[in-house]
């Protein structure tokens, strides 16, 4: 038997229940996204700085990379590129285990950290192969404020090594 379908379901095409067992939140959460920024498959308001920068959460880019988050955010800063210029001076001794005992890959602290947009949006694919102008140019059409990433703190200016 077939159910009615719901408001939300007629124009989003999933029903709200469905997309916050998916995404592993409450379903007034899910109508919340709708109130706040106008579509359900926004997570949050604007994106990470280095969503911005390189179209990838921390987390993707310490995978790619491999190693730390807080180590991609480190050479972010320092260098203006998320992994070390100079592989000699990274060190061999930190095989991914934190003093939980797990790799940071496993740990809850980084396993919750997802993209601002999900797949489904219309805008996810745009956004994420776009150049940083691009993504730039792209939220401010869209009237979201984003700070501009600033260079200022790095020794060499971005893309200078390589």
């Amino acid at each position: 038997m077939k159910h009615k379908l719901t408001k939300f379901e007629n124009k989003w095409g999933i029903p709200a229940y469905e997309l916050a067992l998916l995404e592993d939140v409450e379903t007034a959460s899910i109508h919340m996204r709708v109130m706040r920024f106008g579509h359900p498959f926004q997570r949050r308001g604007h994106p990470s700085k280095t969503e911005i920068m390189f179209g990838e959460t921390i987390r993707e880019l310490a995978i790619r990379y491999g190693c730390h988050p807080n180590t991609c955010g480190m050479y972010i800063i320092k260098y203006g590129i998320p992994y070390c210029p100079q592989p000699r001076y990274q060190g061999a001794w930190n095989k991914g285990a934190n003093h939980k005992g797990i790799p940071w890959q496993d740990d809850p602290m980084y396993t919750r950290i997802k993209p601002w947009l999900m797949e489904e949006h219309p805008d996810f694919y745009l956004f994420r192969n776009s150049s940083i102008q691009d993504r730039l140019d792209y939220l401010n059409n869209r009237g979201i404020e984003v700070v501009q990433p600033s260079y200022h703190t790095m020794a060499y200016e971005p893309g200078e090594i390589e």
